[in-house]
């Protein structure tokens, strides 16, 4: 059963999904829990398991744009992935506040929940919509006052875009061409 809003489909495609940190934690802030985030989405590229086209890692949330034939596993496994590495850290790093505020409990047990259940995938099937999302994630970090230019923030590939290279270390041969915007075509 799918726990985002909308049922991903199995073909390829290109959406833009937000996903956010349980009580809008700003645990992302950290270098190490985005380094996590970071490597991970590194990991599923290299991996061909997903094409990235837009990221930011802000501090409680993470919007991208990738494509990919089974999204709503990848972010299952992505998610649950992520979240044992960022606890098992703060755990190392005796960050015991931020632990006690991802406690909850499942089935009379406690235990700690890094991700919200849901997450929220917009299928894009026009370029136009995606420009709209990219700049969306681009601007993000301005818009939340980390940095006064997109191009500044460490944890997006802005200032890639801006250099006009589609290209960054979770992007792979992320150039767009008219056939990604054609659901179930794979290029």
């Amino acid at each position: 059963m799918s726990r985002s809003n909308l049922s991903l489909r199995s073909t390829v495609e290109i959406y833009f999904i937000t996903t956010s940190v349980h009580n809008r934690l700003k645990i992302l802030t950290h270098q190490t829990n985005a380094e996590i985030i970071a490597d991970s989405l590194t990991f599923l590229v290299n991996q061909g398991s997903i094409r990235i086209y837009g990221y930011v890692i802000m501090p409680d949330h993470i919007h991208l744009i990738l494509k990919s034939k089974v999204s709503e596993q990848i972010m299952r496994r992505f998610k649950s992935f992520t979240a044992r590495k960022v606890i098992d850290n703060c755990t190392a790093k005796y960050q015991y506040v931020r632990l006690s505020k991802m406690k909850t409990s499942r089935g009379g047990k406690q235990c700690f929940q890094l991700w919200e259940k849901s997450y929220h995938p917009v299928a894009i099937n026009r370029e136009a919509v995606f420009d709209q999302k990219l700049h969306y994630i681009y601007e993000n970090p301005v818009k939340s006052g980390l940095v006064t230019r997109a191009e500044e923030y460490h944890w997006s590939n802005a200032l890639m875009y801006e250099k006009g290279l589609r290209c960054d270390r979770f992007c792979r041969n992320a150039f767009l061409n008219p056939d990604d915007f054609k659901p179930g075509v794979v290029t």
